[in-house]
């Protein structure tokens, strides 16, 4: 039987660059986690028997000469790194300024399977995703009776799919 494996941890650190005038904050978190598939084939979670299972893998590799994978024993795992930045300037007594950053880099093994779904290995993908939140504000006081904000900000994300095997022909 794989193993069952989670594992968070992180850290932060703040504090002023120049006195009274810039400050920094850092924060960074990690996660890392494995454990078995559900729903293996010749258990309670599942409808299927690892017999007809294994005739179903041995009939696509005898009469298609197509291998679908593993079909017992798979782990699965999801892994991410979360960063947080943020940057403060005290530009003069009436001119703030702030840039932030976010950072998310994941990734997460999928094999769908149910009580009444088997995918074998092959049908498994890993999904990665960056996801970055770039922001910027500048705030202003020029009286006691008037202010400014000017806020910029940039977001990206980036999402893929990679299929750990072959797609059946």
């Amino acid at each position: 039987v794989p193993e069952f494996t989670d594992f968070q941890g992180g850290g932060r650190w703040a504090g002023p660059i120049r006195k009274d005038k810039f400050f920094l904050f850092a924060n960074l978190e990690l996660v890392r986690r494995s454990q078995p598939a559900l729903a293996e084939a010749g258990t309670a979670g599942s409808n299927f028997s690892s017999e007809l299972i294994h005739a179903i893998a041995d009939t696509l590799i005898s009469r298609y000469d197509y291998d679908p994978g593993s079909q017992a024993g798979e782990t699965v795992g999801t892994q991410s790194n979360k960063i947080f930045l943020r940057f403060d300037a005290n530009l003069g007594k009436k001119h703030f300024l702030t840039i932030r950053d976010n950072l998310v880099v994941a990734s997460q093994d999928e094999l769908e399977r149910s009580q009444a779904v088997y995918n074998f290995g092959n049908q498994g993908f890993v999904h990665r995703s960056t996801t970055n939140s770039l922001v910027a504000e500048l705030r202003s006081i020029p009286n006691g009776q008037l202010s400014n904000k000017l806020l910029i900000s940039l977001s990206s994300t980036w999402d893929e799919r990679d299929f750990e095997g072959r797609v059946f022909p």
